[in-house]
């Protein structure tokens, strides 16, 4: 589930010289919020157009909402550099997570993990009883030879997400820099007149 985006604007190269006019860590910081938001646009919708379990739970299934809950949108900085940011939009599907934070810090997250993400983004060969890892491994390269395994549909929630919301993740993008550009520029003007020096 790998689509990106780049950012251009007419106004890019007026941004840019703002942008740099500006110390290093606080170009850093505008530059982060800017993609940040973006992602955060494909995240929420995605996390809306993911689809949730309505049927009854069977004993050892991750509970209804699973798959809304593990995604979440993260920085690479071993991709970003001084003239690129990434950001990634994606679903945890390994173990299940470790709260950070609050009463539950250190405790396993239950409902964290959508192991089973990519079968609900692409569809996808039920197992059913006694059936192998390789008999199964061949009903999912399209051979259904096997009594009572079935093709579920897929039901894309990623990138019909990405694709419906990358101009409006646009769009949040340029109102946040237009604003915190402007916003960080103003305080660095302000700083510089009542200090004398331009903070490095």
């Amino acid at each position: 589930m790998s689509d990106s985006m780049g950012f251009e604007t007419p106004n890019l190269r007026e941004w840019l010289a703002e942008l740099y006019s500006l110390p290093r860590v606080i170009q850093e910081r505008v530059v982060k919020g800017t993609v940040a938001t973006g992602a955060s646009v494909i995240r929420k919708a995605a996390v809306q157009r993911a689809p949730m379990w309505s049927g009854k739970v069977s004993a050892g299934h991750p509970p209804p909402g699973t798959l809304k809950r593990a995604i979440y949108q993260t920085r690479l900085p071993e991709e970003c550099s001084a003239t690129r940011e990434v950001w990634k939009v994606d679903v945890r599907r390994g173990k299940s997570a470790v709260s950070s934070r609050g009463k539950n810090k250190g405790k396993r997250m239950l409902g964290s993990d959508a192991f089973y993400a990519l079968w609900v983004e692409y569809g996808h060969y039920t197992r059913t009883p006694g059936m192998t890892s390789k008999q199964h491994r061949k009903a999912r390269g399209g051979v259904d030879v096997y009594t009572g395994s079935k093709w579920v549909p897929a039901r894309p929630y990623m990138r019909p997400a990405f694709e419906a919301n990358k101009d409006d993740a646009m769009q949040a993008m340029q109102k946040y820099l237009n604003e915190n550009l402007g916003l960080a520029a103003g305080t660095m003007r302000y700083l510089t007149a009542i200090s004398g020096a331009v903070p490095a």
